[in-house]
């Protein structure tokens, strides 16, 4: 009876509502310019809205319903079954239970420890070997280095060079191709190779900072020497530069 009368005063609003629009031509030319307008500034014709309603907008809104109906789980137990007593019915979904964890066999070591899977295993033993072959090789790379600068050789370097174009100094390392010597800074003449700037910086810091070096300058840029061995070859050496 609620709803009958619900109904009713529905359709009582309904007709007053009309009857009060239908008596203002002013508002309903205004209704329909933006009915119309708003169609337009999507690029529907007035021709072309029915065949729009029906190819798109109908099915657009019986895919969202059928949508709602394929997925009741966040709905509440009452909002379900309100829509029971008028008729929809919508499915539960089923949750799959989950699978209990499958226990590793223990290895036998004489303690309750958890057995290690043998694919950590053998990573883990892969990763320990290549750091160890990178260990191997830095020392190998830093004595080879280290013959070479101690090793001086006989032709100087800067014999032909202007003796006003030569600074001599310990050099400071502040950057993968940048020196400072007497409180001045001087670009190397080198190209570091992208993405090893950082690498670059801590091999000059380590092999080449502190040490007395003889540079031909020009411009600000230099080509620094220890017992004339030009330090960028130690970038060079590493692939680090060019």
């Amino acid at each position: 009876m609620k709803i009958l009368k619900g109904f009713l005063f529905f359709l009582d609003d309904g007709r007053r509502f009309l009857i009060w629009f239908v008596k203002r031509p002013s508002v309903v030319a205004l209704f329909l310019c933006v009915f119309f307008g708003a169609f337009y500034a999507a690029g529907i014709k007035p021709d072309e809205i029915g065949d729009w309603i029906k190819g798109k907008a109908m099915p657009a809104v019986g895919q969202r319903i059928d949508n709602l109906k394929a997925n009741a789980d966040g709905m509440s137990n009452k909002a379900v079954q309100k829509l029971a007593e008028n008729g929809v019915m919508l499915p539960r979904k089923q949750v799959r239970p989950a699978e209990p964890l499958k226990a590793v066999p223990a290895i036998e070591s004489g303690s309750a420890e958890i057995a290690v899977p043998r694919d950590a295993e053998k990573q883990a033993a892969e990763k320990n070997e290549a750091a160890e072959e990178r260990r191997r090789q830095n020392a190998a790379e830093a004595v080879s280095w280290a013959q070479l600068m101690s090793n001086s050789r006989s032709k100087d370097a800067l014999a032909g060079v202007n003796p006003s174009k030569i600074v001599q100094g310990t050099v400071t390392v502040v950057g993968a191709d940048r020196i400072k010597i007497g409180g001045k800074t001087y670009k190397l003449n080198v190209k570091i190779r992208a993405g090893k700037a950082g690498e670059a910086f801590q091999t000059l810091l380590k092999n080449v900072d502190a040490s007395t070096v003889r540079c031909a300058v020009e411009d600000a840029n230099a080509t620094c020497y220890f017992n004339n061995v030009d330090i960028t070859e130690v970038l060079r050496d590493r692939l680090l530069a060019d």
